[in-house]
């Protein structure tokens, strides 16, 4: 039986899961801001590990495990603000995205919900984080950001970074 610490353990590594697929509009967020972070490494604390997940869905929760912390980020439906960042834990998302997270799995956001649900069954689950960057369009085999999602990004790199100030053992 593996060993589940009641409280983080502060040396654990912190994980960024990057979702989305490149070749469909701003679905490609999630690509895009991991690559973007994989070439600036001095942007991150140095126990943050970058990952792009693109579609994996559930076979990305291995990524849940050996870690203390996990932020994930992932482009939302298009809903008339293209830009718009939204931030909360899973449960947050969960709640305030029903509507979204009940749809069909193919559907653009329900990998994510079931992702969460999942993560949250697990023993001795790491903390989970969320950041939304609402879509312009999600278009398929239509690669590329839109001019809108590709302005929000140094505000969205922003509010990663905020999300994952280093954590200092007192």
């Amino acid at each position: 039986m593996p060993f589940i610490p009641s409280q983080p353990c502060l040396s654990e590594p912190r994980h960024l899961l990057c979702l989305g697929n490149a070749l469909h509009g701003d679905d490609g967020l999630g690509p895009a801001l991991a690559q973007a972070l994989l070439a600036a490494p001095q942007l991150l604390p140095a126990d943050v590990r970058v990952y792009e997940v693109g579609t994996r869905g559930l076979d990305a929760l291995a990524l849940f495990e050996g870690c203390r912390q996990v932020l994930l980020i992932d482009a939302s439906e298009p809903r008339g603000q293209p830009g718009r960042i939204w931030q909360g834990s899973a449960a947050d998302l969960l709640s305030q995205w029903q509507v979204l997270f009940d749809s069909a799995p193919t559907d653009h956001g329900g990998g994510l919900g079931f992702l969460l649900r999942a993560a949250a069954s697990l023993e001795g689950a790491p903390e989970v984080e969320v950041i939304l960057l609402e879509a312009q369009q999600l278009r398929a085999f239509s690669p590329g950001l839109s001019a809108a999602v590709q302005a929000a990004m140094p505000a969205l790199i922003a509010r990663v970074q905020a999300a994952l100030e280093p954590a200092y053992v007192v």
